[in-house]
Protein backbone atom coordinates (compact mmCIF):
# COMPACT_ATOMS: atom_id res chain seq x y z
CA UNK A 1 0.00 0.00 0.00
CA UNK A 2 2.72 2.66 1.06
CA UNK A 3 4.77 1.53 -2.39
CA UNK A 4 1.36 2.64 -4.15
CA UNK A 5 1.08 6.24 -2.21
CA UNK A 6 4.37 6.91 -3.05
CA UNK A 7 4.23 5.57 -6.90
CA UNK A 8 0.92 7.89 -6.51
CA UNK A 9 2.55 11.02 -5.43
CA UNK A 10 5.29 10.74 -8.06
CA UNK A 11 2.92 10.95 -10.76
CA UNK A 12 1.14 13.71 -9.56
CA UNK A 13 4.42 15.75 -8.82
CA UNK A 14 5.42 14.68 -12.65
CA UNK A 15 1.74 15.87 -13.84
CA UNK A 16 2.29 19.83 -11.76
CA UNK A 17 6.09 19.95 -12.69
CA UNK A 18 5.84 18.93 -16.71
CA UNK A 19 3.17 19.58 -19.62
CA UNK A 20 1.81 16.74 -20.56
CA UNK A 21 1.80 16.75 -24.24
CA UNK A 22 5.70 17.10 -24.75
CA UNK A 23 7.07 16.24 -21.24
CA UNK A 24 8.69 19.36 -21.17
CA UNK A 25 9.31 21.66 -17.81
CA UNK A 26 6.24 23.86 -17.64
CA UNK A 27 6.55 27.06 -18.84
CA UNK A 28 7.71 29.93 -16.29
CA UNK A 29 4.60 32.64 -16.05
CA UNK A 30 5.71 35.79 -17.29
CA UNK A 31 6.16 38.71 -14.32
CA UNK A 32 3.13 41.44 -14.31
CA UNK A 33 4.56 44.82 -13.65
CA UNK A 34 2.89 44.61 -9.84
CA UNK A 35 5.98 41.18 -9.36
CA UNK A 36 9.13 42.44 -9.29
CA UNK A 37 11.19 39.98 -10.81
CA UNK A 38 14.84 41.51 -10.46
CA UNK A 39 17.01 42.29 -7.68
CA UNK A 40 16.52 45.29 -8.03
CA UNK A 41 12.65 45.24 -7.25
CA UNK A 42 13.37 43.14 -3.80
CA UNK A 43 15.75 46.30 -2.49
CA UNK A 44 13.16 48.17 -3.43
CA UNK A 45 10.75 46.62 -1.21
CA UNK A 46 13.53 46.46 1.36
CA UNK A 47 14.12 49.84 1.03
CA UNK A 48 10.11 50.83 1.60
CA UNK A 49 9.78 48.35 4.69
CA UNK A 50 13.21 49.66 6.14
CA UNK A 51 11.91 53.16 5.50
CA UNK A 52 8.39 51.71 7.07
CA UNK A 53 10.17 50.76 10.16
CA UNK A 54 12.03 54.01 10.99
CA UNK A 55 9.03 56.09 11.19
CA UNK A 56 7.61 53.68 13.65
CA UNK A 57 10.83 54.14 15.49
CA UNK A 58 10.29 57.96 15.38
CA UNK A 59 6.66 57.80 16.33
CA UNK A 60 7.52 55.86 19.40
CA UNK A 61 10.27 58.23 20.07
CA UNK A 62 7.77 61.24 19.81
CA UNK A 63 5.64 59.51 22.21
CA UNK A 64 8.49 58.68 24.91
CA UNK A 65 9.25 62.58 24.02
CA UNK A 66 5.92 64.56 24.75
CA UNK A 67 6.15 62.25 28.23
CA UNK A 68 8.88 63.87 28.99
CA UNK A 69 8.57 67.51 27.53
CA UNK A 70 4.71 67.84 27.58
CA UNK A 71 5.45 68.72 23.87
CA UNK A 72 6.27 66.69 20.63
CA UNK A 73 10.08 66.96 18.87
CA UNK A 74 10.47 69.19 16.18
CA UNK A 75 13.68 67.77 14.93
CA UNK A 76 15.51 64.46 15.06
CA UNK A 77 18.57 66.21 17.25
CA UNK A 78 15.26 66.98 19.63
CA UNK A 79 14.24 62.51 19.41
CA UNK A 80 17.94 61.72 19.68
CA UNK A 81 17.85 63.01 23.46
CA UNK A 82 15.21 60.52 23.96
CA UNK A 83 16.37 57.53 21.20
CA UNK A 84 20.01 57.70 20.37
CA UNK A 85 19.71 54.35 18.17
CA UNK A 86 18.16 56.81 15.67
CA UNK A 87 20.76 58.60 14.54
CA UNK A 88 21.76 59.89 11.14
CA UNK A 89 20.30 56.82 8.32
CA UNK A 90 21.64 57.38 4.80
CA UNK A 91 19.15 55.36 3.50
CA UNK A 92 16.08 57.65 4.73
CA UNK A 93 15.33 61.06 4.66
CA UNK A 94 13.49 62.46 7.43
CA UNK A 95 11.62 65.44 6.80
CA UNK A 96 9.56 67.18 10.00
CA UNK A 97 6.66 69.45 9.30
CA UNK A 98 3.90 70.79 12.07
CA UNK A 99 4.65 70.02 16.12
CA UNK A 100 3.42 71.18 18.70
CA UNK A 101 1.76 70.13 22.07
CA UNK A 102 -0.82 68.72 20.19
CA UNK A 103 0.63 67.04 17.52
CA UNK A 104 3.60 66.22 14.77
CA UNK A 105 3.67 65.31 10.90
CA UNK A 106 6.84 64.02 9.37
CA UNK A 107 7.91 62.49 6.37
CA UNK A 108 10.25 59.27 6.04
CA UNK A 109 11.79 59.19 2.43
CA UNK A 110 13.04 55.69 1.37
CA UNK A 111 16.33 55.70 -1.08
CA UNK A 112 14.07 54.46 -4.01
CA UNK A 113 11.86 58.11 -3.21
CA UNK A 114 8.67 56.23 -1.46
CA UNK A 115 7.44 58.37 0.75
CA UNK A 116 5.15 57.39 4.33
CA UNK A 117 3.47 60.60 6.07
CA UNK A 118 3.31 59.89 10.06
CA UNK A 119 1.01 62.16 11.98
CA UNK A 120 -0.93 62.36 15.56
Amino acid sequence: MQVVKIALMLIVCATLCCCPANNEPAATPEPTPEQPSTMLGSLSQAAGVEAQSYGHSVQTAQMAYRAVNGRFACSLDELMTIERELGVNPQISLVFGDCNVEGYTFTVISRDGKQFVLSD
